[in-house]
């Protein structure tokens, strides 16, 4: 299950090949397949531009579940058949999370000694539904570096080099240019981009406008 606001659903839908499992929230749900291509690079390495648009991702091992209890129920059903007394727990939103850890089992005086593994478990609730991976594996999404970039449009122009032309073996094409002159560039996201991931010569940017991120200096 994979999160990201509304204006980027259709270009992660796209990039995915996903289905929307909400349309309510603010914040919209795409459910991936885990059998895709695109998922599958996921699990191993975040493509860059991806990193302006992609929120959390919800690794998801059981159908889901309409309701607190059912969910609090096939929760504590795993963590006791896991056997061990450490483990770790996300919830989303944050304010179920002291609910859910509530009703967690302690395991203070087990049977048996228990494993000491670190198991992974998330319990997403997203328009009416509690979303659960159990024993999932942890897929790290970095930081969207929204102080460290001009604006969105930087991302913008690394998902044309990572998306299209790598796709046809031409991330190259753009690159190491002696010029690139970016007109109406305000607040400066393509100059920006140009500059430090395409390793431009001189970048040009132009525009009346007043508010160019002093990042472009």
């Amino acid at each position: 299950l994979l999160q990201t606001v509304g204006a980027y659903s259709d270009r992660l839908s796209a990039y995915f090949s996903a289905t929307p499992a909400a349309e309510l929230s603010k914040a919209r749900h795409l459910f991936v397949g885990a059998d895709t291509p695109a998922y599958q690079a996921l699990s191993h390495h975040t493509p860059h531009f991806l990193q302006g648009i992609l929120q959390k991702v919800f690794p998801i091992t059981h159908p889901p579940v309409v309701s607190f209890a059912q969910a609090s129920a096939l929760l504590n059903r795993h963590l006791l058949a896991c056997n061990t007394s450490h483990y770790n727990l996300t919830v989303y939103p944050k304010n179920l999370e002291i609910r859910f850890r509530d009703l967690a089992p302690t395991l203070d005086a087990p049977t048996h000694t228990p494993t000491p593994t670190y198991d992974q478990h998330f319990v997403c609730f997203a328009d009416g539904l509690f979303w659960l991976g159990l024993s999932a594996r942890r897929t790290v999404v970095p930081s969207p570096h929204i102080r460290t970039v001009p604006s969105g449009a930087y991302w913008k122009l690394n998902e044309v080099v990572e998306r299209y032309l790598a796709a046809k073996g031409r991330s190259d094409l753009y690159r190491n240019r002696e010029v690139a002159l970016d007109v109406g560039a305000s607040p400066g996201g393509w100059s920006y981009a140009c500059a430090k991931d395409l390793q431009t010569q001189k970048v040009i940017a132009v525009d009346p406008a007043e508010n160019m991120s002093d990042m472009l200096q």
